[in-house]
């Protein structure tokens, strides 16, 4: 690859290297920070009309390469579209200039605040929401007059898919440098300083991005595992409850940071949500994908998520957890695990304190709640929760207490 510096000087890079992705980004940021917003939301609102076009077959990947079925699969996009409506409505505010107070010693000055781009942004993309996650932080960027680096997961790369919706425009397409590769590539990418990193993926892999990035100063966003509580309350709907979590803890399998991973249920309505999740989860229907992808469970993404779920349900039932329904193989060649729901479970089990990523449901009785408070704040984890209640003001002081970003 042949390319041109800053100072006018031509350098050969090998084509496909970290520093010809990293020198083709930087070339079309320039160009990218003399546009307007007004010209970037435009090609934005190009790129949306371009998704509903490819809807069918950027569907069709997520089935294939995820294992979604195709309801999760179009979750992905409604997700996308709703982001850049949000996008569209609202980053004007955001971006413009502000006027801000100036201090008494500035008498006689003005003062405002600009909203620059950074410059080049990487992003790194998880497995198992690699469309949402990947083009929303892409069209963040860009609005924000950001070029980007984008390494989609070996797992899931959906080659081609990206590139069609970035061709809506030239000058999208150029400031989006797509990195297919694994994790050396990543490495090899932060080795090329960009001026800042979005990470969505395990917390393993985020520490060692944090030192690589420490080396070079560069900003860091990581969003990791999760381990999320879902508290239920005696006063709240049952049927409703029992459907918020069956589908909390097995929408895609499972495979979400903020799936619903412990759910935490007051004494008295115990045995009737029991009962009614034990029935909703019985009733799912779970089969090998075909092209259409209709049913509600199909397989794991990949193998090695396919054993850690497997160790934790089988940790669970050695310590003493009672499985109510599921819990079995259903084919390991073909990644597919039964959707499970276990009971006397406690924090000493794997499944109620790491991350299992799957299927699973752990439930665990209490009664008060300061008791459900500690229970739930009991983990290093702390991305999302929620709490259901009839009663607002039980609801808001407890969520008030969890220790969880959402």
């Amino acid at each position: 690859m042949t390319t041109t510096t800053s100072s006018g000087i031509e350098s050969i890079l090998p084509a496909g290297s970290a520093e010809a992705m990293m020198a083709s980004a930087r070339i079309a940021q320039h160009k990218l920070a003399q546009t307007s917003l007004a010209q970037r939301l435009a090609i934005l609102n190009k790129a949306q009309q371009r998704i509903l076009e490819l809807r069918e077959e950027i569907v069709a990947a997520l089935v294939t390469e995820c294992g979604k079925t195709k309801t999760d699969a179009n979750i992905e996009i409604i997700g996308v579209l709703d982001w850049l409506k949000w996008l569209q409505d609202h980053a004007a505010k955001f971006l413009g200039d502000e006027k801000v107070a100036t201090p008494i010693t500035l008498l006689g000055k003005k003062s405002r605040i600009w909203h620059e781009p950074l410059g080049t942004v990487l992003i790194i993309a998880p497995w198992n929401y690699p469309f949402h996650i990947g083009i929303t932080q892409i069209f963040t960027a860009f609005a924000c007059g950001n070029a980007c680096l984008y390494k989609p997961s070996e797992i899931t790369p959906m080659k081609g898919i990206y590139e069609k919706v970035f061709a809506v425009d030239r000058l999208f397409s150029d400031s989006v440098v797509m990195a297919y590769g694994d994790g050396k590539l990543a490495a090899d990418l932060i080795d090329q300083r960009p001026d800042k990193i979005f990470f969505t993926g395990s917390t393993r892999t985020g520490k060692a991005i944090s030192r690589q990035a420490a080396e070079y100063l560069i900003p860091v966003d990581l969003e990791l595992g999760g381990k999320d509580p879902m508290i239920v309350m005696n006063s709240a709907d049952i049927q409703r409850a029992a459907s918020a979590a069956v589908w909390g803890a097995m929408t895609h399998n499972g495979q979400s940071c903020s799936a619903v991973e412990r759910l935490y249920v007051q004494a008295d309505i115990y045995p009737l949500l029991v009962n009614e999740i034990q029935s909703q989860v019985r009733g799912l229907k779970q089969r090998e994908l075909d092209a259409a992808g209709n049913t509600d469970l199909s397989r794991v993404t990949v193998g090695f998520q396919f054993d850690i779920i497997r160790d934790h349900i089988e940790d669970a039932i050695k310590k003493g957890a009672k499985v109510i329904c599921g819990g079995d193989i259903v084919d390991r060649e073909k990644l597919m695990l039964q959707a499970t729901v276990l009971c006397d479970v406690n924090n000493d089990m794997k499944c109620m304190a790491a991350e299992t990523f799957g299927p699973v449901l752990p439930i665990v009785k209490f009664t008060s709640e300061d008791e459900v408070i500690g229970l739930a704040n009991d983990n290093e984890f702390g991305l999302q929760a929620s709490v259901f209640s009839a009663d607002i003001d039980q609801a808001q002081r407890i969520a008030r207490q969890l220790q969880v970003g959402g």
